[in-house]
């Protein structure tokens, strides 16, 4: 069985809600930075990138929260149609936009802190890839 295939068979409804209710959670936060962002008197360089990092991250949950809802309200019949390197993308791309978005103010405050965030964040992706990997080959794929 191909690795997608095996996502396909352990998919549930509970699963998708959670994925939906992530995705909810992430617009919310990237409207708090928004906000945050919005009450800043500055307009460094940092602040812009932060602003436009949050702007994706809020539009790419808003649209992934969208895209699982149509899959619930249908249920089981419609999961083979998902497309799981649409939700990979979407996944990666939030949470990768959130990051830069924090970063960036971080950074604001102190380079050194920003520094370590960043690479801290690129360490942290690179361990959720690898365990991702084990436990995948753990289940025989």
């Amino acid at each position: 069985m191909d690795p997608i295939d095996h996502l396909k068979s352990h998919l549930t409804k509970d699963y998708l809600e959670r994925l939906s209710s992530m995705a909810l959670a992430s617009a919310g936060f990237s409207a708090g930075l928004l906000l945050l962002l919005v009450e800043s008197n500055s307009i460094s360089a940092c602040i812009k990138v932060s602003l436009w990092s949050a702007i994706a991250a809020l539009m790419l949950s808003l649209y992934g929260w969208q895209y699982f809802l149509p899959y619930i309200l249908h249920g089981e019949s419609t999961y083979k149609q998902i497309n799981f390197f649409h939700v990979a993308f979407l996944q990666v791309f939030i949470v990768f936009s959130l990051l830069i978005s924090v970063t960036a103010l971080v950074w604001q405050l102190s380079v050194y802190a920003g520094v370590a965030l960043a690479i801290s964040g690129f360490l942290m992706g690179v361990l959720v890839i690898r365990h991702n990997i084990n436990v995948t080959r753990y289940c025989g794929v």
